[in-house]
């Protein structure tokens, strides 16, 4: 049974003095209802070459007063934003904008410039450009297949007043410092951020008080490392044909340190769809020890998080849940069949499915780590696997 949407009526939108018009509460939201459902007014292919001509054509065709609605979502300051703008949608140069701009609309920037700052994705829609950014996000918003709507649903409990936020970071970039956080906002959408955690970074500044979201996120940082450098060097390993199996307690120390990131991000109340791969590692190491009661357990870990997230109504939610019910573990084994071989003979050996293919990963991934050991401080603890 899906959650209850939120009446109209009991979220309520405002002008705010530093963040311009914003989504409150209007009363208690429960964790995992959908606030509200949209369907955009604009919608883009960044990977087009035309991209900029289509979504200006697009906003050509709606009506005044909805066009007008739109314009109002522009950034402060779009000059200053244009390179911004250029960089989203793979401008090649000034002339290109030109033509565009002649084109279509002499506020083509204005649309441009609005999409980029409020869109959910490559989709634009009134009530949730409304929505602002926040590095502790209480809600999430996304795109259904199925039903061709934005949707917002609580990720956690929302009090009567507080402001609705969602997260235009993504992925792991949550994860990262306050001012490598900004930095990316600043660059990617045009603002500096003054949420929360933030401004709870900024409180602790000459104080002997710390953040404990940083400290957080801090810990989550070293941790990803200690996992990305030891599976980087078992990929390694095994494109060298130095090891025709791995030892059991290597694919336990995987999927504990797999759980340890998926405990701080669960902390910091980031367990979203895009964090849901840290799930699946730890389901894939324990599929390798035929730990199957256990891949079934993450298993259902990743359906609440997705019932939170998008709603069982949700495409991606329905797939899944079929993929549990129908096949259990069956599911996510042959995902992982796809990565490695794991074949059970005693013990688990894992060897290589396609040789040239996992050299190659092997060497990216080595060279990512390579790359976030330089700038990352870790000192490896006695039962790190690798120095």
């Amino acid at each position: 049974m899906a959650p209850p949407t939120t009446p109209p009526h009991l979220t309520s939108i405002r002008p705010t003095k530093e963040k311009g018009r914003a989504t409150f509460a209007a009363a208690p939201i429960p964790a995992g209802t959908l606030i509200f459902s949209e369907e955009p007014l604009l919608s883009i292919d960044a990977t087009s070459p035309t991209a900029h001509a289509c979504l200006l054509a697009s906003f050509a065709a709606l009506t005044r007063p909805t066009q007008s609605l739109i314009l109002d979502l522009t950034a402060r300051d779009p000059s200053a934003f244009r390179a911004v703008v250029w960089a989203e949608f793979d401008m090649a140069n000034e002339n290109t904008w030109g033509d565009v701009e002649h084109m279509h609309s002499s506020h083509a920037e204005d649309v441009l410039t609005a999409f980029n700052t409020n869109a959910v994705g490559p989709h634009l829609g009134l009530r949730s450009a409304t929505l602002n950014h926040s590095c502790a996000p209480n809600a999430y918003a996304a795109f259904d297949e199925g039903s061709g709507e934005i949707t917002l649903h609580a990720l956690r409990d929302i009090g009567a007043g507080e402001e609705i936020c969602i997260s235009h970071l993504e992925g792991s970039a949550l994860f990262e410092a306050m001012n490598l956080r900004r930095g990316m906002l600043v660059l990617q959408r045009g603002f500096v951020c003054l949420c929360d955690a933030c401004m709870d970074v900024e409180e602790c500044f000459g104080t002997e008080r710390e953040s404990r979201g940083e400290e957080l996120r801090a810990e989550l940082r070293a941790l990803v490392a200690k996992y990305r450098r030891n599976e980087a060097t078992l990929m390694a390993n095994f494109a060298k044909g130095g090891h025709k199996g791995v030892d059991p307690e290597f694919a336990t120390f995987l999927a504990e340190v797999g759980a340890g990131i998926v405990e701080v991000v669960e902390k910091l109340g980031l367990a979203t769809v895009e964090t849901l791969e840290w799930y699946q590692n730890v389901i894939h190491w324990n599929l390798a020890l035929k730990n199957e009661e256990t891949a079934k357990e993450w298993q259902e870990k990743i359906l609440h998080v997705l019932r939170t997230c998008i709603g069982e109504d949700s495409l991606m939610y329905r797939e899944m849940q079929q993929d549990v019910n129908g096949a259990n573990a069956s599911g996510w084994e042959k995902t992982t069949a796809a990565f490695l071989e794991i074949s059970f003979d005693g013990r688990p050996e894992i060897t290589l499915a396609d040789k040239p293919e996992f050299e190659d990963k092997a060497e990216e991934m080595v060279e990512d780590v390579d790359e976030e050991s330089s700038e990352e401080e870790d000192n490896p603890k006695d039962d790190d696997y690798v120095d």
